[in-house]
């Protein structure tokens, strides 16, 4: 018998006994510090948050992973490993025919151990990106087929687990109706902890980015949104408390990203195709390329077809050189070989380009290099940039109270994780933050 196959016999047989410790790690994505740090300054109130706070750890500042975009940083906050070590590189896979509609679904893809790998007991995941075929016991990834005319219920009976898809309930027609969406995964988290006592269960919802994304990082319904996830995040500790979990349950809240705010797309492929450097189809797509452009929002990385094409290199970099000592070297910067290897991105790329604020890099293949951005708000900058910066909350037994961290890691999220829990995380690049738990007996 298989493990999984174990466990639903177990499961049918009646409830197992409880955990002695559990990790429920919630990612609020675009979640943003100074929302929980000064909510009044956003005219929120955000009582669940501020008491996190006051109960736990709290991170000032937690520095992302670059590209700064959800996929990448996801599966660092579950492996403690940089990108070019775990290999989700950016949220679309690197695409030949330019289009990068397709995304780093699959588990398939993370070179490391993750949290779920290493721990001993049963783990479930709601909407947590890179997880198709993953070895979750119960598992609702996030999924869909983008183009596809497919209701999106008939899409997730293809990826996830039968048993969750029964504590999830009925699926809206589209993956993104946002606080339907929401909604549906906070009622999924309660349902599963109730049903399966999950050792490890991660849970990842979108609203607050949808809503930066379309509004921009200061709007009243990027508010709204916050708000409706710091009640969601309150029943959640309450039912974690009436099951009487409270006292082996590690809440950890976190986020994948911050935010700016963005008015023009820089079409860099647009720009390398006038110059010969690739060419497109009748469909629209590359049908060839010597040099393409990698977009990640506030980033792109230019990828050479042969990296021993010396003369493509020569043109690229003189092409990127002409621009940056015109009009466009006040919008974007060109982050080297070196700095990508010092951040663990990008590892195929030549070379990068860093978009200043108010700029993102799109995926036209012809037309003006430059025109307005379809968001008002976006993200995937260097993890320096202080709007890049993201959020971090944890509190449960060991852990101290009304402590502030100044500055942490995203990839120090699973090592600081498993260090309470016993699990083992070899492979991690971050660093476990003893001094935010007590000492044990």
């Amino acid at each position: 018998m298989t493990r999984r196959t174990l466990l639903l016999l177990a499961l049918a047989l009646g409830p197992r006994p409880a955990s002695a410790q559990r990790v429920v790690l919630v990612s609020v994505d675009g979640l943003r510090p100074d929302f929980y740090l000064d909510p009044e300054a956003h005219g929120t109130e955000l009582p669940t948050f501020r008491s996190l706070m006051r109960e736990g750890v709290y991170a000032e500042s937690v520095e992302g992973v670059y590209p700064t975009v959800t996929y990448p940083s996801h599966t660092s906050i579950v492996t403690g490993a940089l990108p070019s070590r775990h290999g989700i590189l950016n949220n679309y896979v690197f695409d030949e025919n330019g289009r990068f509609d397709d995304w780093y679904w699959r588990a398939d893809g993370i070179r490391v151990k993750t949290l779920w790998d290493v721990v001993p007991g049963t783990t479930a995941a709601l909407q947590w990106p890179v997880t198709v075929g993953a070895e979750i016991d119960f598992n609702f990834p996030e999924f869909w087929i983008p183009g596809s005319d497919l209701p999106w219920g008939a899409v997730m009976e293809k990826v996830a687990s039968r048993e969750i898809l029964n504590e999830v309930g009925p699926l809206p027609a589209e993956p993104f109706d946002e606080e339907p969406l929401e909604d549906l995964v906070f009622r999924a988290a309660e349902r599963v902890l109730e049903t399966y006592h999950p050792e490890l269960l991660l849970v990842h919802v979108i609203n607050t980015d949808t809503k930066q994304h379309r509004h921009g990082r200061e709007h009243r319904e990027v508010a709204a949104a916050f708000e409706r996830v710091d009640r969601a995040l309150g029943r959640l500790r309450s039912r974690i408390a009436s099951l009487g979990l409270a006292g082996e349950t590690l809440l950890v809240v976190t986020g994948d990203h911050g935010f700016i705010q963005t008015h023009t797309s820089i079409h860099m492929n647009a720009r390398l195709r006038e110059a010969g450097l690739l060419e497109a189809g009748p469909d629209g797509a590359v049908s060839s390329y010597r040099a393409l452009a990698w977009p990640s929002g506030g980033s792109c990385s230019l990828i050479l077809k042969d990296a021993r094409d010396a003369e493509a290199r020569r043109r690229v970099e003189a092409l990127v050189a002409e621009m940056l000592a015109g009009p466009l070297g006040g919008v974007m910067v060109k982050v080297e070989r070196a700095d990508l290897d010092r951040l663990g991105a990008m590892p195929q790329a030549l070379f990068a380009l860093d978009a200043r604020e108010g700029y993102i890099f799109g995926k036209n293949l012809e037309g003006p290099l430059l025109t307005p951005s379809e968001d008002l708000g976006y993200h995937g900058s260097l993890p320096s940039h202080p709007k890049m910066k993201t959020g971090f909350l944890m509190v449960g037994p060991r852990v101290r109270a009304g402590v502030a961290v100044p500055q942490m890691r995203q990839i120090d999220i699973a090592p600081t994780v498993a260090l309470w829990a016993g699990w083992e995380l070899p492979e991690a690049d971050g660093l476990a933050l003893r001094g935010l738990f007590e000492d044990k007996d």
